[in-house]
């Protein structure tokens, strides 16, 4: 006899789930997905058709001087989700994912996709800035701009954190992300400057040229910008603090709002008719009040938590009188 709870029956049910694709569960995932899917749909050709750029093939949906003042501004977001070949994909995306699973972890799945696309959009602009300055039409495609935020962003979020690189893709390295991302920054204003100055001057270095022409230096810079200034509004780029001591600072605030969604619950549960008395509403709502002021400063409390304060002192107050 076979029961309804059979295992094998179950396992069953269960098997054609188990089979379909799982699809990502955070910013991150879908943001590499959507550009691996655009790229893949542009190589074959199904919907995304290559557009001609002073007489060559790019990718469509990149950003150009001609949409500054037209209908398509929105390329200032999807030319970050379009590239030129394969090579520029994977490392554009290395760098994303490798800043971005950090950032997401510790700051949240919103902060990592504000960075990503804020720092896209400055990158773009301050390329076009750069472009006008020398009165030369442009075509900007990739995520370069998005990944150069969430590297700076991640240097001030771990400064210590080291990890592994390959130097001109041959000697390996240990570094920490601080290091690695004021050697990238101090390169592209090299040779961003130095790209801007030839350009001034109508000159092409045959010695230079390889360094700074056909990459988007400003473009870079504009996404180091934007990501450093990001991470100030949220109080970083001061003291160094290692993994476990942002992991502590978030476990703290997360138990503090638990703590006072569950104070909250106990106050609305308690009969209105039956106030305590001063010395219970002091021993029960005012010194774990105090204890938090003690472990986390007075920064910390809530509105609704500096009321109960507020309103201790007041019960104080009259039983001094009484």
């Amino acid at each position: 006899m076979i029961s309804d709870r059979d295992p094998m029956r179950a396992n069953r049910h269960r098997d054609p789930v188990k089979r379909m694709p799982r699809l990502p569960r955070t910013p991150l995932g879908w943001v590499m997905l959507v550009n691996i899917a655009i790229f893949v749909l542009q190589q074959l050709q199904l919907g995304f058709q290559p557009v001609l750029v002073g007489g060559k093939a790019a990718p469509a949906m990149g950003f150009a001087a001609a949409h500054l003042a037209s209908p398509e501004i929105w390329t200032l977001i999807t030319h970050q989700f379009v590239h030129v070949n394969l090579m520029h994909l994977i490392m554009n995306l290395f760098i994303v994912w490798l800043a971005g699973k950090q950032i997401q972890n510790i700051l949240g799945g919103g902060a990592f996709l504000s960075i990503y696309l804020l720092g896209g959009v400055a990158g773009a602009l301050l390329h076009a800035l750069s472009r006008l300055l020398v009165d030369e039409g442009f075509y900007l495609c990739g995520a370069s701009g998005a990944g150069f935020a969430l590297l700076v962003a991640f240097a001030m979020l771990m400064p210590g954190e080291r990890i592994f690189a390959l130097l001109f893709f041959v000697i390996p390295v240990s570094l920490t992300v601080k290091n690695l991302a004021l050697g990238l920054v101090g390169f592209e204003v090299i040779t961003g400057s130095l790209d801007l100055l030839l350009k001034m001057f109508h000159t092409r270095s045959a010695a230079f040229g390889f360094l700074v022409h056909g990459i988007a230096h400003f473009a870079h810079l504009g996404g180091a910008l934007l990501g450093y200034l990001y991470m100030r509004k949220l109080g970083y780029g001061g003291p160094f603090k290692t993994l476990d001591q942002l992991r502590e600072t978030r476990s703290k605030k997360e138990k503090s709002i638990t703590s006072a969604a569950a104070s909250k619950r106990r106050r609305r549960s308690r009969p209105a008719k039956k106030s305590p008395a001063a010395h219970d509403f002091i021993s029960s709502e005012i010194d774990p009040i105090l204890d938090k002021i003690n472990a986390e400063g007075i920064q910390s409390l809530t509105p609704e938590e500096r009321a109960i304060l507020d309103q201790g002192q007041e019960k104080i107050k009259n039983r001094g009188r009484e």
